[in-house]
């Protein structure tokens, strides 16, 4: 019997003996065990001509088809048939196989590629992906996160299927991104986002909505240009809660240095807006006379409502409005003006945290923790202005989401 080679098959086996072995690439999908699964160019590393195929996965494991043809060694593919193969499981039991091949360049054949597949006991569900909404003031960039969630728990891939037109955005692979508008622009932008599960599954499409704004005060903070957190600290000082200190002719918001015990209290009253009565003047505490008369108001005001309670001196209870404020002291004066509900869970704290942080001030913590307000890392250090900026701006935003509409605050 004579046996014959089609050309081009003979064609492929010549320039794979010719072809130069390098470093073997390798991807992955999972396939549930009761369903079919459609695979997409995508799922091949660079395939500019088509697929050569080097080897399948075994019979008692699946078949390897294209249309009603099952797909063995030797096969070629052109890029658009890789849309239309199919997998079909055949074993009961979870398992993992393979499929290896080589594309097709223009140069002949690339190096053996090596696509994993597994087989789990159900098919993985798609990724749900909800609207996002930021603002950002006009020259400056502010930082968000994708919302993607996966029933699996698995770990997902982002991508911007639209882009932004008023601006640009870097995406993180945690799906974090940074939005920064073109110079001058203000008004409304969007750009548009899908996730991908380890499956292939895409989500459905979904928007981020950014609103850039002038700030009511043009003056920026000299010591933030282009730190991820110039926004929030122009957020605060457009809302009256702190605005910075001139040095040497330059607005600065030093946000290495502490923040005060007194400053602190202040500053977390105005963004919950806690006015006190400025008739009430008096607090009693022993060191009011050393106490700035801008802060006085407001520590009467919290000392007559239960948020402090000073500390023990020689002298009597004393408040230390110029004390550095802990992280500790940070979260009971906030719990205080919350009054949030002590989760059903224990908090989840690293060790070093459960190490370092007070006795005293973990239900504290844990209130905050469970209500979104977080003070990373919680042990018990001092409070920069940094972290007493994010742990503000956090604090205005679960304010106006109405998250902490039932704060204990009565003025």
């Amino acid at each position: 019997m004579k046996h014959s080679l089609h050309p081009q098959r003979l064609i492929l086996a010549v320039l794979l003996l010719a072809a130069l072995v390098s470093s073997v690439c390798a991807a992955e999908v999972r396939i549930g065990k009761d369903s079919i699964y459609c695979f997409s160019a995508g799922d091949f590393a660079d395939p500019a001509r088509g697929i050569y195929v080097d080897a399948v996965p075994s019979a008692s494991t699946g078949t390897l088809c294209y249309g009603d043809r099952v797909l063995c060694a030797g096969d070629v593919l052109p890029v658009a048939a890789l849309g239309e193969i199919e997998f079909r499981p055949a074993c009961a039991e979870e398992t993992d196989c393979a499929l290896t091949y080589r594309a097709i360049t223009d140069s002949g054949l690339g190096a053996v590629e090596t696509l994993k597949l597994q087989l789990v006991s159900k098919k993985d569900t798609t990724p749900v992906c909800t609207d996002v909404q930021m603002e950002t003031y006009k020259n400056i960039a502010n930082t968000g996160a994708l919302a993607a969630s996966d029933e699996d728990g698995d770990a997902l891939t982002y991508q911007i299927v639209r882009a932004p037109k008023r601006g640009s955005v870097e995406l993180a692979d945690d799906g974090s991104f940074t939005y920064t508008p073109a110079h001058n622009k203000v008004g409304r932008d969007s750009f548009v986002y899908t996730a991908t599960d380890p499956a292939g599954n895409v989500s459905n499409e979904a928007r981020v909505k950014i609103k850039i704004v002038k700030p009511t005060d043009a003056a920026t903070f000299a010591d933030l240009a282009g730190d991820p957190l110039e926004y929030r600290a122009m957020a605060l000082k457009d809302m009256g809660v702190y605005g910075g200190r001139q040095i040497a002719g330059q607005l600065c918001f030093a946000p290495d240095e502490t923040v005060s015990r007194g400053e602190f209290l202040v500053m977390a009253m105005r963004v919950l807006g806690m006015e006190p009565d400025a008739a009430v003047l008096t607090s009693g505490f022993a060191d009011e006379a050393a106490t700035a008369a801008w802060m006085r108001p407001y520590i009467t005001a919290a000392y007559r409502s239960g948020v402090i309670s000073g500390v023990s001196a020689e002298t009597g209870m004393e408040f230390r409005p110029n004390a550095a404020l802990t992280k500790a002291e940070c979260a009971v004066m906030l719990q205080n003006m919350l009054d949030l509900p002590q989760p059903d869970t224990q908090p989840v704290f690293s060790v070093e945290e459960g190490e370092c942080i007070a006795s005293w001030a973990v239900p504290s913590a844990s209130a905050l923790q469970s209500a979104g307000l977080e003070l990373t890392p919680l042990v018990d250090g001092t409070l920069t202005r940094r972290e007493c900026a994010e742990l503000l701006y956090q604090l205005s935003t679960l304010c106006q989401q109405d998250v902490l509409e039932n704060f204990r605050w009565d003025s």
